[in-house]
């Protein structure tokens, strides 16, 4: 049987294309006949780049010498990440190839070998190709590393979902995620959006994410208003979007209007409310968004 096998494989490498220009011809057609042809041109680069600038998945077939060759596998992979598991394990585990890749490919940083999924440069130089959720492919100690967490959050809060539970339960870390995307509050932990005080410091850079707050009483912008008093609000109005103080804008019932305000008295909540309210009718009409305006006059 083994002489059998041997005859089949000697004839069959025989039958291959062996002629360097048959072979260029035959992959620029169709990258994929690298496989038909010889072992020994399976091993030249000219006719491998060829082939991989018809058909990325050629590199398939190229010799095993190449499929470690830091210029070719590149190439390759800027063509196509279905490449990447046909890359030698010693690229994979090549930290300035790692490198190399993660500027113009971030996504394949889930592809690298356990070391160096567990390098910091190269997992910042895959947030750098605006790839933050390279650190869901992360080691645990770079998803507890704080500095990384960071980075990642001011890119995406949202995230935040894919982080520790430690992570979920920082401050800092939850404060930055929600300042990038409010909706990020979601997954802060339940001691967090438990915690009156926090929510209403998140409050001030976004109203929204009292949608996820766990306190009752402080599930709604307008009854967290009433409850910290109109100094709260006029506090907050800085911070905000311009959509966020259109939705405030729309809500002011609440407030007095300037027709029922005692002027004179300084600090008073009715003089806070006037001042909000002057400011607010201010902003709506320098809004220079003819659709954010003509929406602010309606209301």
């Amino acid at each position: 049987m083994q002489i059998m096998k041997k005859v089949f494989l000697f004839f069959y490498q025989y039958l291959k294309i062996s002629d360097k220009e048959k072979a260029i011809q035959a992959v620029l057609q169709n990258g994929l006949e690298l496989k038909r042809i010889s072992m020994a041109l399976q091993d030249d680069e000219e006719v491998v780049e060829k082939a991989i600038q018809n058909h990325s998945l050629a590199l398939q077939y190229a010799s095993d010498r190449l499929k470690g060759n830091p210029a070719i596998a590149l190439k390759a992979l800027q063509k196509s990440g279905e490449v990447m598991p046909f890359i030698s394990d010693q690229l994979k585990n090549d930290k300035t190839f790692a490198i190399q890749v993660m500027k113009e490919c971030g996504f394949l940083f889930g592809g690298f070998s356990e070391e160096i999924r567990g390098d910091k440069e190269v997992l910042i130089a895959a947030f750098a190709n605006n790839y933050v959720y390279a650190i869901q492919k992360a080691s645990s100690s770079l998803k507890e590393d704080k500095e990384i967490v960071l980075a990642a959050v001011r890119q995406d809060g949202h995230i935040l979902q894919h982080l520790s539970d430690t992570m979920k339960n920082d401050n800092e870390v939850v404060k930055t995620a929600i300042q990038k995307d409010w909706g990020a509050f979601e997954y802060a932990s339940e001691e967090l959006r438990k915690n009156k005080d926090f929510i209403i410091e998140s409050a001030k850079s976004n109203c929204f994410i009292l949608k996820y707050s766990l306190v009752d009483g402080y599930k709604d912008f307008d009854e967290i208003v009433k409850k910290e008093g109109n100094e709260f609000l006029f506090g907050c109005w800085n911070n905000w979007d311009n959509r966020t103080r259109l939705r405030v804008a729309k809500n002011r019932e609440f407030l007095p209007t300037t027709k029922q305000i005692s002027i004179g008295v300084e600090d008073s909540d009715a003089n806070v409310s006037a001042v909000y309210k002057l400011r607010t009718d201010e902003w709506i009409s320098q809004l220079e968004d003819q659709q954010l305006r003509m929406l602010a006059q309606s209301f």
